[in-house]
């Protein structure tokens, strides 16, 4: 029995080893070697031809909008309309009317209402007239007839300037609610009151349109100030090259404590690039001519400038050899060290790409390419690198190519040509310049937000990171 449990126990042990050998049973097998890393100077070379890379993307400098928002109050508008106009329009007595004797009469208004019809300004107000008849006798001028017209005076003008930047022409309408026919004694004076209403409308639409503000003399000197310079700091400055104008169609709104409020927005749009170093601090840029306005049903509420920056390749090679250079890179499959960086524009899928060229020695000697998104890191104000791959996966081991992957990702650090933190004190220097003079009861509300970049674009001269800085400029009286 012993034999047959040791016969029994062979064969077992037997078929358990060529099972073994024939792969049915993985587990059996002792632990396959995982391969040797590489040793030696140079144990893999990967020669130095630089591979196809997909062109760079097509782009332009995007466009950069200057907006102000204005804002009046209609409470505001009826107050100083209230002190320009008296109540009583008209106190005229014993107007000898000829054969029919002396005429006295006062006429006075009501209260303002100021609202707006479509794109046009609308002020209406009441007006009550007190009219009377007398026939002098001797000292005495005895009343035989009086009567009460009432009529309705609406004045409006147009909120949106036309091509030449204009206002107007207005519009004066007297309307004649309540004729006008003498008591007792039954005569009708309405077409009297009619005529007395179309005088008076031609003297208040002259008055108003002689008495317009000249907006193209504003809007031209605010287009001048936008061709000056602007100091970032002591060598560099903001050169901008205003291309439109812009005006929202004019609103009433609420501003959700019972006032009514008149508002629109006026926009510059224009490139905006940054001179390194500022050549001209003083001078001008080349004017354009003002072109004529375009009418938006909305604006964007916010200003904002898209300044493009530029780096050229060499000194972003430069700066990543130096962070990549200062200490090898290890991995389970060896040791590397990077000798140099070489940078080119690229793109995948339709998007913009840095391309890395990393000169190594140690057990891979030769140039490595990888890809990689340059994007901001938004405590540091730098440029990183994310989304970085392997140009030619495969032609490294494994564990290097993550390795190198990893640096990139960890140390590829580029600065950027400029100090973010004094973009938001050069908006609103620049606004601030664009809004002096302003008259007593107009306040200026400007808010700025920190700067960021918006975008990072490889290009054939060199890296272009587009630095974003919004704001809300808003004018107002109330």
């Amino acid at each position: 029995m012993q034999i047959a449990r040791g016969r029994l126990l062979g064969a077992a042990l037997c078929a358990f080893s060529a099972a073994c050998a024939g792969g049915a049973v993985s587990a059996c097998s002792p632990k396959a070697a995982e391969p040797a890393p590489l040793s030696g100077e140079c144990s893999l070379n990967l020669g130095s031809e630089a591979p196809k890379l997909e062109a760079p993307i097509a782009w332009k400098p995007p466009e950069s909008r200057l907006v102000a928002e204005l804002e009046l109050s209609t409470a505001l508008l009826g107050r100083e309309l209230e002190k320009q106009v008296p109540r009583r329009l008209a106190d005229v007595k014993g107007q000898s009317v000829g054969a029919a004797g002396e005429l006295t009469y006062r006429v006075e208004r009501s209260g303002f209402a100021v609202g707006l019809q479509g794109e046009r300004l609308v002020v209406s107000t009441p007006v009550q007239a007190d009219v009377e008849v007398c026939k002098r006798l001797g000292p005495l001028c005895v009343t035989y007839g009086s009567c009460q017209p009432r009529l309705r005076a609406d004045v409006s003008l147009p909120l949106i300037v036309d091509p030449q930047y204009r206002l107007g022409p207005s519009s004066a309408k007297v309307n004649v609610e309540r004729g006008c026919v003498l008591q007792p004694i039954g005569i009708d004076q309405t077409s009297r009151v009619h005529e007395a209403a179309h005088k008076q409308e031609a003297r208040v639409k002259a008055r108003i349109d002689g008495s317009l503000p000249n907006i193209r003399s504003d809007v031209a000197q605010v287009w001048r100030l936008l061709h000056m310079p602007v100091a970032i700091d002591n060598t560099l400055c903001l050169r901008i090259e205003p291309t439109g104008v812009s005006q929202q169609k004019p609103k009433l709104k609420s501003d959700g404590k019972g006032q009514q409020l008149l508002s629109t927005r006026l926009a510059v749009r224009g490139k905006v690039r940054v001179e390194d170093p500022c050549v001209e601090p003083h001078e001008a840029s080349p004017e354009k001519p003002l072109p004529a306005p375009d009418l938006e049903d909305d604006l964007p509420a916010n200003a904002d400038l898209e300044v493009p920056l530029f780096i050229d390749w060499s000194s972003v090679s430069a700066q990543l050899t130096r962070v990549l250079s200062t200490q090898p890179i290890k991995s389970d499959a060896g040791t590397v060290s990077v000798a140099k960086v070489e940078t080119r524009p690229a793109s995948l899928d339709g998007k913009s790409r840095l391309a890395l060229g990393l000169t190594l020695s140690g057990v891979a000697c030769g140039e490595s390419w990888f890809l990689a998104e340059p994007v901001e890191e938004p405590q540091r104000k730098v440029l990183v690198l994310s989304e970085v791959r392997a140009l030619a996966p495969g032609a490294l081991p494994p564990e290097l190519e993550r390795a190198l992957s990893a640096a990139l990702t960890q140390r590829g650090v580029i600065d950027l040509p400029v100090d973010l933190s004094a973009a938001p004190g050069t908006l609103e220097g620049l606004v601030k310049r664009l809004t002096t003079d302003l008259p007593r009861q107009v306040q200026l509300d400007l808010e700025v937000e920190e700067a960021r970049v918006a975008n990072v674009v490889a290009q054939e001269q060199g890296l272009v990171p587009v630095v974003s800085v919004a704001g809300h400029a808003k004018l107002w009286a109330r």
